[in-house]
């Protein structure tokens, strides 16, 4: 079976490009004929298998409808998977008369532009499948727009041989891109109003973009420049979470936080924001870590001081990560893309 998927780029670091390149990897891995059609040039940020054909479409919005189409009659694929539903304006009329998966990456909530709404009811037309993934936006889809067609696939753990974090570092990690969805000002809002950063606490917060330096400028203004450090986004991210004995994530909102995901299977206890959608699925609040009401800067503190001076909480919320996070291994999630696949070609 050959299968495209199209996605803006994957140059950036950010979750999308991650688990796209990981699943399209696994089905080539799997003798499945995959490419990746990228709408903007740059060299991927993560690793690819030899397998995977790349595509990049020359520059020109105008003709990206036509260009689609000629790369569609050439390469003849079987099922076209398209990351996101807010460029199905594009996508639909492009991969007419192909068998097309829309995979949602974002909220049912959270619009891109002023006609997103019916970008996604296009996409429930003209698509086969909507894939989502947390239960709730496939509920919600169902919902909102009437759709038979959605299913919620979560995305996997993306990083292989994770180890496990012995939780001896006092120091509380932060991952994602440096811009107002991340809620890292208010994350820095709450780590100064912790207790535990004055008995060695730190807080680092890795992740590279355009709020840098106003982040900077409020870790100054707050007064807690000796006790966080933000660092450049970076490919071995498996040391980073080694380096950690907690993971916390400030988030306005999420489709699915891999970092979380990632943060249990290296054993990691996780303190969140209960944000519309993803943390609910992933951490169970009590279990594998606490979450609080979204943008509560006090409740997140209390968190984190509550699991930062309690050692047994600690090590016991580790423990269950490593055991919950195992549903979302890669093998698992795969099988069920490729049942997905195998559905839509008959259809």
């Amino acid at each position: 079976m050959k299968i495209l998927f199209v996605i803006r780029g994957l140059h950036d670091q950010g979750g999308i490009e991650r688990v796209t390149s990981v699943i399209a990897s696994e089905l080539a891995k799997r003798g499945y004929q995959t490419g990746i059609v990228c709408l903007q040039q740059g060299k991927p940020f993560f690793p690819l298998r030899s397998e995977v054909k790349l595509h990049y479409l020359k520059k020109g919005r105008a003709l990206r409808i036509s260009r689609l189409r000629q790369l569609y009659r050439v390469e003849k694929p079987d099922v076209v998977v398209f990351l996101g539903s807010h460029r199905l304006f594009m996508n639909a009329p492009a991969a007419k008369g192909l068998r097309s998966i829309t995979w949602e990456h974002f909220n049912t909530n959270i619009n891109w532009h002023p006609l997103h709404k019916l970008s996604r009811k296009i996409a429930v037309r003209t698509s086969q499948r909507i894939v989502t993934l947390t239960q709730r936006d496939a509920d919600n889809y169902k919902r909102l727009f009437g759709a038979t067609n959605a299913v919620c696939i979560p995305n996997p753990i993306t990083i292989n041989d994770i180890e496990p974090s012995p939780l001896t570092e006092k120091r509380v990690l932060a991952v994602g891109r440096l811009a107002g969805q991340k809620g890292f000002d208010m994350m820095l809002d709450a780590w100064a109003k912790t207790t535990e950063r004055r008995n060695g606490w730190q807080l680092r917060i890795v992740g590279s973009g355009s709020h840098l330096r106003r982040l900077e400028r409020q870790i100054s203004e707050l007064g807690i420049g000796d006790s966080v450090e933000i660092i450049p986004a970076t490919k071995d991210i498996k040391a980073q979470y080694r380096q950690a004995s907690i993971m916390a994530m400030s988030s306005r909102y999420e489709g699915l936080p891999l970092v979380l995901i990632e943060a249990m299977a290296a054993g990691l206890p996780i303190v969140s924001f209960d944000c519309d959608t993803g943390p609910a699925e992933i951490v169970e609040d009590g279990k594998t870590g606490i979450l609080v009401p979204p943008t509560d800067t006090d409740k997140l503190a209390e968190a984190l001081d509550k699991l930062m001076s309690d050692e047994a909480m600690k090590k016991a919320f580790a423990q269950e990560s490593l055991v919950s996070v195992k549903r979302f291994a890669v093998d698992n999630i795969v099988a069920r893309w490729e049942k997905l696949l195998a559905e839509v070609n008959a259809h």
